[in-house]
């Protein structure tokens, strides 16, 4: 499956219930790489990123305290991984790497507060949205369910 470049985003989570005008203005932050199987996209060392796989494969693993290499997932065309790094939230210890040559589409953490500062109204509806997903989780917690 090859992704079409302009829609990529949509298949985050946080961006799936955007109005088509501020989808257009996340998209036209996205830029789209070629990469080798082996590369590196995903590190502590490198910017944080939202990274949607358009054709291939990524493996996303994280290193054990042993130093060890954990494998968490695979991810293929369709799938994606940082969303929470677009949001400040990282994990020092992740890595992802192209299992295949592989095309993907990113997001940088810079360009995405660049937009959100640009664009309040745009910050303001993806925290509503985000809000509306908490909410729906937290409601379904078994905690928070009655007798």
């Amino acid at each position: 499956m090859t992704l079409d470049n302009h829609h990529c985003v949509q298949l985050v989570p946080l961006f799936e219930k955007l109005a088509e005008q501020d989808l257009t203005k996340v998209e036209k932050i996205v830029e789209h790489k070629k990469i080798k199987k082996g590369e590196i996209i995903i590190s502590p060392d490198k910017e944080p990123l939202l990274v949607i796989v358009a054709q291939g494969a990524l493996k996303i693993s994280q290193l054990s305290q042993s130093g060890k290499e954990q494998l968490l997932r695979i991810i293929e065309a369709g799938d994606y991984e940082g969303e929470g790094a677009l949001l400040g939230v990282t994990n020092g210890q992740l890595y992802g790497q192209a299992m295949i040559d592989s095309t993907i589409c990113f997001l940088r953490q810079s360009d995405f507060e660049t937009l959100l500062t640009t664009y309040p109204s745009l910050s303001l509806q993806l925290l509503k949205l985000n809000a509306k997903k908490y909410l729906a989780a937290w409601a379904g917690t078994p905690r928070n369910r009655g007798p």
